[in-house]
């Protein structure tokens, strides 16, 4: 599972059990760190996750920020919880990529589906980096 971490809304992405390819994602709504866990929990309870990449939010000169420090702390609670593997990936740049992806009148009309397609690409990327190794 891919989490694209948002300070509204949490994309999330899943693949399929060969993890070769993404085939479910959505957004939902958050209002703080503890509602966050609780939404997870239920996801990664109902899904059967067996491994997270949460999105590592690095702005363009590589630099931390608040929302990279929010990222590692909800990183940090992901892995006190859960005994499988959570990991982080760079995500530079996957919310507007993703933009790019979704038609301009659903954009008006729905911006959680730019939120689940950035988690889609986050997902992408990591699946297709765990393939080369």
């Amino acid at each position: 599972m891919a989490i694209d971490l948002g300070k509204k809304r949490v994309g999330v992405a899943f693949s399929d059990e060969t993890a070769f390819l993404c085939v479910d994602a959505f957004a939902f709504i958050i209002r703080d760190d503890s509602d966050f866990m609780k939404q997870i929990a239920k996801i990664i309870s109902e899904r059967e996750v067996a491994e997270i990449v949460v999105g590592y939010p690095l702005n363009l000169k590589s630099e931390r920020t608040e929302t990279t420090r929010w990222a590692e702390r909800i990183y940090t609670l992901l892995k006190e919880r859960y005994h499988f593997p959570v990991n982080l990936l760079d995500e530079r740049m996957t919310t507007a990529l993703a933009e790019r992806f979704v038609p301009l009148k659903e954009k008006k009309k729905d911006k959680s589906k730019i939120d689940a397609v950035a988690a889609s690409l986050l997902l992408a990327d990591y699946l297709r980096t765990r393939t080369i190794d």
